[in-house]
């Protein structure tokens, strides 16, 4: 499965996991280039914590939405079991995309963009 969003060149993350796949406290994702209207950040996860882990995203700065990160269970060698979609939009030629999980942890493998006509199909 891969998805090409126009005028969007690279998708990466770029925070340092405390372990392999693992991120504490905040998940940085950089996105180059914009994308006309919003499209979905794909993101492989893995929450392997008593309970829902909720994560407050911010755009380039700006409060943007929060999304919950339900419990999976135990992490999977690539270290994701699971995906969530998050709506956003990009306006900048470099955009910054960051997840604060707070006090928690969650593995995280890959993360791509998807535009909405794709995620419908």
């Amino acid at each position: 499965e891969e998805y090409t969003v126009d005028g969007v060149s690279d998708v990466k993350i770029t925070s340092t996991p405390a372990t392999s796949n693992r991120y504490d406290g905040k998940i940085n994702i950089a996105v180059n280039g914009k994308a006309e209207g919003e499209v979905w950040l794909k993101l492989y996860f893995a929450n392997t914590t008593g309970g829902i882990v909720d994560g407050a995203v911010t755009v380039n700065g700006d409060n943007f939405r929060t999304v919950p990160f339900y419990k999976t269970g135990a992490a999977v060698t690539n270290g994701a079991s699971d995906c969530v979609y998050i709506p956003v939009v990009l306006r900048d030629d470099t955009n910054t995309v960051s997840i604060d999980i707070g006090d928690a942890s969650l593995y995280v493998s890959a993360v791509q963009l998807v535009t909405v006509s794709d995620r419908l199909k």
